[in-house]
């Protein structure tokens, strides 16, 4: 469902990332730069996301 919303406001975007409700998560900052890497399956956190 996320993957056909995204495809439409053609956005870059990712999904089955491990974040959430689950036993593994990472932290994933909101709000903060960030570069996707598709070629390289890669997310980048630009920015610190606390002053």
């Amino acid at each position: 469902m996320v993957a056909s919303y995204m495809q439409k406001v053609k956005v870059p975007s990712i999904y089955g990332f491990p974040v959430g409700h689950s036993d593994f998560n990472l932290a994933l900052p909101i709000g903060v730069k960030a570069r996707i890497n598709a070629d390289e399956l890669k997310l980048s956190i630009l920015e610190s996301a606390v002053d």
